[in-house]
């Protein structure tokens, strides 16, 4: 039915133009019909991104650039400008395409003196710079805002600033003045009535609150965005607004309710055709069944998870995702997979030099070894494990030695010191048998 709604459309569209070229191109049609040809090509548009087909709405927007040149209609065009950098920017995630079509708008709103429009286009070029990295250009940009909306009021524009600058001050770790900036901006978009604006917000106060350790605030402002994201039908930002919740649910131990957002997050990722979103739902499940002690159920999850997190080449995260996939074949008591998972997140974690992650998979190898009975490969493991994680101070050394403890109280004092010997002379062909790699360090 989409499809064909916007094949209409084009179709329509077409044969508006052709009228429009055979009335000589714009200078005898009737402003009414040039109007409603761009009316056209906009929803053309609209239609193209809710189907997620991106690049033939650019190619809408482009046609409507076209004919808003030939009428000089320099407002319309700086319009037109600007939504294509918002597809760029919040659809292709382009955020360098996205600032060099805002730049043309920008200069155009300059040009005709349209100061609310510039306000807007600079909100946009600052939100692209923060998504870049470029957090502080991004409050240069939002500054300018603030000092332009002093001269012209405009609260849709202070509000986005300011929400804008808490976003910078969170992102360069300074979370007291990003819910500052966040508390300022609250009622200058409730007064603005931008109601999407009013919810991303109060998601902004959830992650300053994280990020201050004030995780009950989170959870009730990650509710209150819920509710109104839910209202606005944006089926990406319930998704995003899950996945926040079931992580603070979880840091408070409320592994259910964690459980239930991650899967809800996850079916919404696979009905946007969001991978990134599927992906980050289907493990935070699995990290909460984990927990929860149901295995089977976890090992579903991230059985799930696994191979989008390859698709979207993110290796950090496919190293986590394996250990846990690890743990829940080791709680099922399939100890192969169990070896085979954990070998290969441990490869993911040397490439990344991730040492924390080495030394922690070391110990969950040794801890399978050992109840296979293979003790010299599990000493190995734990032996190179202690290692590593001493200088950090981890807290998984107080396992290791209660697992080093078990060693010493089956084989006794003296078996033990033999088979320690024994480890001390072969470690690197133990460490080989027991992890699949063959290039550790020996030790000094």
């Amino acid at each position: 039915m989409g499809v064909a709604k916007v094949m209409m459309g084009k179709l329509l569209g077409a044969f508006a133009f052709v009228l429009l070229l055979a009335h000589g191109g714009g200078a005898q049609t009737s402003p009414e019909a040039y109007r409603a040809q761009i009316g056209v090509y906009y929803r053309n548009a609209a239609s193209l991104q809710q189907l997620g087909d991106f690049r033939a709405a650019i190619r809408e927007y482009e046609q409507a650039l076209q004919l808003q040149r030939h009428w000089h209609d320099q407002k319309g065009e700086s319009l037109t400008l600007m939504a294509i950098g918002d597809v760029y920017l919040f659809r292709l995630h382009q955020p360098g395409h996205a600032l060099e079509y805002y730049q043309q708008s920008l200069d155009l709103k300059r040009l005709i003196k349209d100061r609310k429009g510039e306000a807007d286009v600079l909100n946009q070029m600052a939100y692209a710079h923060y998504l870049s990295g470029r957090f502080a250009l991004a409050r240069q940009l939002y500054e300018q805002v603030m000092e332009l909306v002093q001269r012209k009021k405009n609260r849709y524009a202070r509000g986005t600033a300011l929400n804008g600058l808490g976003n910078c001050e969170l992102a360069e770790g300074r979370p007291d003045k990003a819910l500052a900036y966040y508390q300022k901006a609250l009622p200058v978009r409730k007064k603005a009535r931008h109601r999407r604006g009013v919810a991303n917000t109060i998601y902004n106060m959830g992650r300053a609150s994280v990020a201050l350790g004030r995780f009950q605030d989170a959870y009730r402002y990650y509710h209150r965005a819920l509710e109104m994201r839910r209202t606005l039908l944006d089926l990406e930002a319930q998704a995003v607004t899950l996945i926040a919740l079931g992580r603070t649910a979880a840091q408070l131990g409320r592994l259910q309710e964690a459980r239930s957002c991650y899967a809800e997050a996850a079916t919404l990722g696979r009905r946007i055709k969001n991978d990134r979103v599927e992906m980050a739902g289907l493990a935070g499940a699995g990290s909460a069944s984990l927990k929860l002690n149901e295995p089977e159920t976890a090992r579903q999850f991230l059985a799930r998870a696994l191979p989008l997190c390859q698709k979207l080449s993110r290796p950090r995260l496919e190293e986590a995702i394996r250990a846990q996939l690890g743990a829940a074949y080791y709680a099922l008591k399939q100890y192969d997979r169990a070896i085979e998972e954990h070998r290969q997140a441990l490869r993911l974690a040397r490439q990344l030099k991730d040492a924390r992650a080495v030394g922690e998979l070391l110990f969950s190898l040794g801890q399978i070894h050992f109840d296979l009975g293979r003790r010299p490969q599990s000493l190995a493991c734990l032996q190179r494990a202690t290692k590593i994680l001493e200088p950090m101070a981890s807290p998984l050394l107080a396992d290791v030695a209660q697992l080093l403890d078990r060693f010493q109280r089956e084989l006794g004092q003296e078996r033990f010191q033999q088979l320690k010997r024994d480890v001390d002379a072969h470690s690197l062909a133990y460490l080989y048998q027991a992890t699949g790699i063959l290039d550790w360090e020996p030790e000094r």
